[in-house]
């Protein structure tokens, strides 16, 4: 948010609980993040990995891989279930811990009952998209 470049985050995860950051910018958006399906197992290769300047991390990880339209990703076709993900989830009652926080991502477990309208914001002259999304809470 806050810059001209247009940017999708992914974070993958393997079976022991490792995880990694990818990133796809701008055009590579609409053809390779149609590929990555949520729970999938996937080869990758030909992604560049770089260190994540630090204003831009969003959680403790530091490297990334930059998918683009070279990147070759494969699925993995696998009878077994779907592959576990540890999650660490925050309370309601704690995320006002974690408002000003840009450094660290949290995850959320809730009920999404409303999607609002996308919208356009100008901030600094520099445009974004934002939505919000209403939860249900019923810790």
């Amino acid at each position: 948010m806050g810059t001209p470049t247009r940017k999708q985050k992914f974070v993958f995860y393997d079976s022991e609980g490792s995880r990694v950051e990818g990133i796809i910018f701008n055009d590579d958006i609409p053809r390779m993040s149609q590929i990555l399906q949520v729970f999938k197992k996937y080869r990758i290769s030909n992604a560049e990995v770089r260190p994540i300047p630090s204003k831009f991390q969003t959680s403790e990880l530091t490297v990334q891989w930059v998918i683009s339209s070279r990147t070759v990703i494969d699925e993995i076709a696998d009878d077994d279930e779907v592959m576990p993900v540890k999650f660490c989830y925050s309370k309601f009652t704690d995320l006002v811990q974690h408002m000003d926080d840009k450094t660290r991502s949290v995850d959320m477990l809730g009920v999404v009952i409303s999607a609002l309208e996308r919208k356009t914001v100008i901030k600094n002259s520099r445009q974004s998209d934002v939505q919000k999304f209403v939860l249900l809470n019923e810790e």
